[in-house]
């Protein structure tokens, strides 16, 4: 990912409205690009007080520990998406193989 792509994709980050694969693919490249870790962390400070404002939010004002924290948040909620992503994918294989099998048996009972 480039940070031009990077940089369309904060708002639609910080409002959860990527999916799980747009949003893995824009953490990578967060975790590497501090140029763009640090456009995100002023998206998220900005963003958090002007929500904070109105909501009353801040149970702590150390928004870059904040910042952390849900960053580390989203990571695992990721990870977890794509985990049951792949088992899914695997059950889905395994029934296939399943079908197939039940299938040849049947097949080789008739010959």
């Amino acid at each position: 990912m480039d940070c031009k792509t990077a940089n369309r994709m904060m708002v639609p980050f910080l409002e959860g409205a990527l999916s799980l694969e747009e949003t893995d693919h824009f953490l990578k490249h967060i975790k590497e690009c501090s140029g763009c870790r640090e456009d995100l962390e002023i998206y998220y400070t900005v963003r958090t007080a002007i929500d904070g404002m109105d909501q009353d939010r801040f149970k702590t004002y150390n928004l870059k520990q904040q910042f952390e924290h849900d960053m580390s948040q989203v990571a695992r909620q990721v990870r977890a998406g794509l985990f049951i992503q792949w088992l899914h994918h695997i059950a889905l294989t395994a029934a296939t193989v399943a079908a197939v099998a039940v299938s040849m048996l049947q097949i080789m009972r008739w010959f």
